[in-house]
């Protein structure tokens, strides 16, 4: 490390020193906010102890299913940037931060976590893309954000092993709550380090043949995208790929892929719905955040607000069907903005076969109706261009069976937010019928194994294997 850059680490580590490290109390906000009961010296969240709202979980689990038939270029997941670069893992990656989400930040305080939580807490809270950066030193593949950066120091003995991160993402595929999830994992690489085949075998060690590798896309699905049902079929829950500003580092294509996004905006470049920033049925859009704030050396302070932004409501981006909106300081209350099904308490009971939901027109979210005879309006699908709804002519009591929607359109339910946002306009806030039916626990049709049922409240959900409870559960900086 340069005498520069070894003075800056220490500026920083002493500025901020606690005087006392033994206080195993959470004191950092966003773990104090998140109720955490266990953390570590520095005040922040041990991992898999930050708590999950069982309804937020299984709302976002309700939204993946939805996607069952989408291709996975067009699956949309929740994404975390820099999602290593986390509080909860010690003094090399933020741990004595002194700036409080959210921004902007006063400029002499010092950020330089993108996030609170360990990358276990992170997937509990409904992450689904996970992005990493890779760097060789020491004897070893470590994690490390930007290994040879200016101000942020550059890879050290002392920055985890690439290895065991892997290792704690594979455990957490294993349990069997989560073994039908799918999972996008980012390799930042700035350079072609080589080590190929240690890689490699940190990858198979941790996933085994859970990985979509390249051969199998050119392969197996003719060089197409599969579908998530199909990925689920086929044993295969996770995809890598890898890009950086010089290239795609694929380590001899065997378990990575070169990144295949179309568009990669600062959030600071985000345009709403209608506009959406160009996303339309078939590109691939990610729109990524930056809440880094510490000094240059030269002068002044870096702010990645003012530079890229950062996501801080998330509506917008389901109303657009971003594929990726990656987030920094993932918390529970900006998760929440990313739920567009479920009213908060809903389902509020048992679901069975015999459930009606409907889409109510005064909050645009989800209930189920304690009496399916009510006459209700009915959510219809064109049938061959599925961004295109509207309602039908009459209203009537829920049914599955008849044909309740015009010629050329279909009873069915918005399967992402933009189609959502489509059938709320043509609905005009009326009270809307959807077909949920093929989602229910005991339905003719079982998408998935992993049956999506409740008990009788919302605060003790279950989603997945029958009986395990959810409530236990470029620029500079551009990635």
């Amino acid at each position: 490390m340069s005498t520069s850059r070894a003075f800056v680490f220490l500026v920083l580590y002493l500025s901020v020193v606690p005087g006392n490290t033994d206080d195993s109390g959470c004191t950092s906000q966003l773990s104090v906010e998140a109720g955490c009961e266990q953390c570590t010296d520095w005040g922040h969240c041990e991992q898999e102890t930050v708590p999950v709202d069982p309804w937020m979980q299984y709302a976002l689990k309700t939204q993946r299913e939805l996607q069952i038939d989408f291709t996975f270029d067009q699956f949309i997941m929740l994404d975390s940037h820099n999602s290593f670069q986390a509080r909860a893992y010690g003094l090399r990656y933020g741990a004595n931060d002194t700036c409080v989400w959210p921004p902007p930040y006063p400029e002499n305080c010092t950020s330089i976590a993108n996030h609170e939580f360990t990358i276990v807490d992170q997937l509990n809270l409904g992450m689904r893309g996970i992005e990493i950066d890779n760097w060789y030193c020491y004897g070893a593949m470590r994690v490390c954000h930007l290994g040879t950066h200016e101000y942020l120091g550059v890879c050290e003995a002392d920055h985890m092993l690439f290895a065991d991160l892997l290792g704690d993402i594979g455990d957490w595929l294993d349990q069997p709550e989560n073994q039908d999830e799918i999972i996008r994992l980012y390799f930042n690489e700035k350079e072609d380090q080589g080590h190929d085949d240690e890689v490699n075998a940190m990858i198979r060690d941790a996933f085994g043949t859970r990985v979509l590798t390249p051969s199998d896309l050119r392969d197996t699905y003719g060089g197409s995208w599969p579908t998530i049902r199909k990925m689920r079929e086929d044993g295969k829950h996770v995809l890598i790929a890898a890009g950086g500003t010089y290239g795609f580092f694929t380590h001899g294509d065997v378990y990575i892929h070169p990144l295949y996004f179309d568009a990669d905006l600062r959030t600071n470049l985000f345009t709403p719905y209608p506009d959406c920033s160009g996303r339309n049925d078939t590109n691939i859009v990610r729109v990524y955040s930056d809440s880094l704030n510490f000094p240059l050396n030269e002068k002044g302070y870096y702010s990645g607000e003012e530079t890229v932004g950062s996501i801080k409501d998330l509506t917008e981006y389901v109303k657009c069907r971003i594929q990726y909106p990656t987030l920094d300081m993932i918390n529970p209350d900006l998760i929440k903005t990313g739920v567009w099904t479920w009213a908060e308490g809903q389902p509020s009971g048992e679901l069975s076969y015999d459930s009606c939901v409907m889409l109510k027109g005064t909050d645009h979210r989800w209930y189920v109706s304690s009496d399916c005879s009510e006459n209700h309006y009915y959510a219809c699908q064109h049938d061959n261009d599925h961004e295109v709804w509207t309602v039908s002519d009459e209203a009537g009591p829920y049914s599955t069976t008849g044909d309740v929607c015009p010629q050329g359109y279909s009873f069915s339910i918005p399967h992402n937010g933009y189609r959502k946002q489509k059938l709320i306009e043509s609905s005009q806030d009326k009270d809307v019928w959807l077909n949920f039916s093929q989602w229910l626990p005991s339905g003719p049709v079982e998408p998935t194994d992993a049956k999506m049922t409740t008990d009788d409240s919302a605060a003790h959900r279950l989603i997945g294997t029958p009986g395990i409870v959810l409530a236990l559960l470029s620029i500079l900086l551009a990635l």
